[in-house]
């Protein structure tokens, strides 16, 4: 038997919402320093040049009191996650707007992610324009920092205000780099137009497509987001408990998958010394821990069991723990597992009797599929149930059409079960 057998693939995933279009590799990094440190990179403007320049406090509605800014230590070192206050802009060059490092207290801030050559980003900014235009007195502002990356992309940028000034009525700046890393890939973003939202008090409240509408109203997302920002009902505590869940549970599935690939790295080493009784063991350990990426482990035990070792009353024990237990609802390995056990090896009455049970329960999950139906007539007849066998595999052939081949198959083996019957009664 191969030890490939015995290796299973751990799997990692990821996700996206909305448009997406990948960016990671124009992306332009910065060397790597404190995200939450201040930035010491000039800021320039066509107008004006400054280092740590400020934009005016925008008050908001009524003069209400600024609120103290939020204690910059984030959930998740390394991370930006909804809850966490936001680190500073760096930003190469201010096309438009006041030059701003640090986010003012008192304002509402959009940051917006966006790249001259992405059609969505273009496509959401008369909506951003009209955002800004609609709230420009509630003291709130967007930021649209470009993440091109060309060698000539600061022309690139100008060239684009210049065209299509009337659609992009909000600040525009360009990146150092340092922003994208330091919020876009902090955040775990991997796709442009991406919207940041940002509380008065310089926490992040909100991230996503600007162009997702809500199901509930079909206007953008983002629309009720800002409302709910400015006028302070937003309800930032549950937005961060739903993310700080989603990092923690990231953490656990990393920890998960580092202790399934050091068990499978042991259970091999032990399959290649020669000690295939010690690797089998491994493959509970396995199950319990991840049920669902062990299906062919726990096949490959039961055949090891059955054809290697000859060990047939643990591999009957072991498949009725299986049929049982974390695979009863899995009409698939039960197909599987019954498969083995009516097979040419034999598990002995128990095991055959184990087969027809397992067939027996992906029945039940899948009523009336007929390859399903048929693996429990042959269950049945290798239990000795042939008159049994005879009528589930008639069933089976009337699930088919029956001009087709399966139909044809599934009343060869029912008569074969039949006559075995009235062999038996001669």
């Amino acid at each position: 038997m191969a030890i490939d057998g015995l290796r299973t693939v751990v799997r990692a995933g990821a996700a996206g919402v909305g448009i997406v279009l990948v960016v990671m590799a124009a992306l332009k990094l910065a060397p790597k320093t404190n995200p939450l440190a201040p930035s010491t990179k000039p800021v320039s403007s066509e107008t004006r040049t400054t280092d740590h320049a400020k934009a005016p406090n925008h008050p908001g509605p009524d003069d209400k009191p600024v609120p103290e800014q939020a204690e910059r230590r984030p959930f998740e070192p390394g991370k930006l996650l909804i809850g966490d206050p936001v680190p500073p802009l760096s930003i190469r060059r201010w096309f438009r707007g006041e030059p701003t490092l640090e986010l003012e207290p008192g304002t509402v801030y959009l940051i917006e992610f966006w790249a001259t050559w992405c059609s969505p980003c273009i496509r959401a900014m008369p909506h951003l324009s009209e955002l800004q235009e609609r709230h420009a007195g509630d003291g709130f502002r967007v930021i649209a920092v470009s993440i091109d990356s060309a060698s000539d992309a600061e022309e690139q940028i100008g060239r684009f205000i210049q065209n299509n000034g009337d659609i992009a009525r909000f600040d525009i700046a360009f990146d150092s780099g340092a922003t994208s890393r330091d919020w876009f890939q902090a955040a775990g973003q991997t796709g442009i137009p991406a919207s940041f939202v940002v509380d008065r008090t310089g926490t992040l409240a909100w991230i996503g497509n600007p162009l997702i509408p809500d199901p509930k109203t079909g206007h953008p997302m983002i629309d009720a987001v800002v409302q709910q920002v400015l006028d302070g009902t937003y309800d930032l505590e549950a937005a961060t408990r739903r993310a700080r869940g989603e990092v923690s549970g990231d953490q656990h599935a990393d920890q998960h998958a580092t202790e399934r690939q050091n068990l499978t790295d042991r259970m091999s080493r032990l399959w290649m010394d020669g000690r295939k009784p010690e690797a089998l063991e491994i493959i509970d350990q396995l199950v319990e821990l991840d049920p669902e990426s062990s299906r062919d482990l726990v096949i490959r035990k039961v055949e090891v069991l059955l054809a290697e070792l000859n060990q047939p009353e643990k591999a009957v024990e072991f498949a009725a723990a299986m049929v049982d237990g974390p695979y009863h609802d899995d009409p698939e390995t039960l197909i599987r597992l019954s498969s083995i056990l009516a097979g040419t090896i034999d598990p002995g009455p128990e095991g055959r009797q184990v087969g027809v049970l397992a067939a027996e329960r992906a029945c039940e999950l899948v009523d009336d599929e007929p390859n399903t139906v048929a693996t429990l007539a042959l269950a049945q007849f290798a239990a000795g149930e042939a008159e049994s066998a005879a009528g589930t595999m008639r069933r089976a052939a009337s699930l088919c059409d029956p001009d087709s081949p399966a139909y044809s198959t599934f009343m060869s083996y029912a008569k074969q079960y039949e006559s075995s019957v009235s062999s038996g009664n001669d």
